[in-house]
């Protein structure tokens, strides 16, 4: 147990240790040929051209003129639209720089009078020419949850919308064809099948009997009792 608590501890400590040497890291290391402050006057040093060229209002000549085009043209687009929406920039807060492969991040979070902003200053880490820049909006954590909760519920009443719609085209594919028409005649009728029954009622034939009956017992030397005619076969 105590071996396990120990280990435990350890742990701990050296997660603050990484945590602690990588903010140390970050004002220290050399990020290649910029320090950490040279980063961060460049980046505010933008962000003064930038200023000047938005107050100026000349954003459509320079546009024009392609002395500004692409995302440097958007970004101070967007720019010009944050100042309008949510004032000056008061003050510049926290400054973060991060490195993902070939591409280095400066991060400044902007003080207006409305909501913070984030200014990133991105560059190509092989030659430290700047690649972008960019300015979004800081959202606190209720409006975050509100946008998503507004979001999701869009997004069912959609799902529900399609449903609906796929149910009632599926429901009318039996009006697109036309309905088979019943062939009254086709419809099978019972056959009623005629009974033939072969009868001969030797009594209505009395006659006839009698002399079949008197030629047999003349031929078989017979009294006509001794036999019985119960069928005539007519040819």
């Amino acid at each position: 147990m105590k071996k396990r608590l120990l280990i435990f501890v350890t742990m701990i400590i050296m997660m603050f240790s990484f945590c602690a040497c990588e903010f140390q890291d970050e004002k220290s290391t050399n990020y290649n040929g910029y320090s950490y402050n040279d980063l961060k006057n460049q980046g505010i040093t933008i962000l003064s051209e930038v200023n000047k060229i938005v107050d100026q209002g000349n954003l459509s000549e320079l546009e024009k003129s392609g002395q500004l085009s692409g995302s440097v043209l958007e970004s101070a687009k967007k720019w010009k639209e944050m100042k309008d929406k949510y004032g000056e920039s008061k003050e510049i807060g926290d400054f973060h720089i991060s490195k993902a492969g070939d591409t280095l991040t400066t991060k400044y979070t902007l003080r207006t009078s409305k909501r913070d902003i984030e200014y990133q200053v991105i560059y190509d880490y092989n030659t430290m020419k700047l690649k972008d820049f960019s300015f979004n909006p800081i959202y606190s954590l209720g409006e975050k949850l509100k946008s998503a909760g507004r979001n999701t519920i869009v997004s069912v009443l959609i799902v529900f919308a399609m449903l609906t719609v796929i149910s009632i085209i599926i429901s009318c594919f039996k009006f697109l064809g036309d309905k088979p028409k019943k062939d009254k005649e086709s419809i099978s009728q019972p056959v009623e099948q005629e009974v033939f029954e072969d009868k001969e009622d030797l009594i209505e034939d009395t006659e006839l009997v009698a002399v079949i009956a008197a030629a047999i017992a003349s031929y078989e030397q017979i009294p006509t009792n001794d036999f019985v005619v119960r069928k005539i076969k007519r040819r």
